[in-house]
């Protein structure tokens, strides 16, 4: 069990501490699965926000 800590990360979102080998990177930070996998789908929502403002911008006549 010592060696688990040693090769332990803590995330820099949440503050858990994670396997060295389950972390994530994503824009220069170390996260969770859990955290990293929020990250993405929140992502994945603001693409389509700024879809739809593109739309929204479009010139009606």
């Amino acid at each position: 069990m010592a060696e688990d800590n040693k090769n332990s990360i803590k995330c820099q979102v949440c503050g858990s501490m994670v396997p060295e080998d389950e972390s994530m990177q994503e824009n220069g930070q170390v996260l969770c699965e859990e955290c990293y996998m929020n990250l993405k789908s929140n992502q994945g929502e603001q693409k389509k926000c700024k879809a739809r403002k593109a739309k929204s911008k479009e010139i009606r006549y």
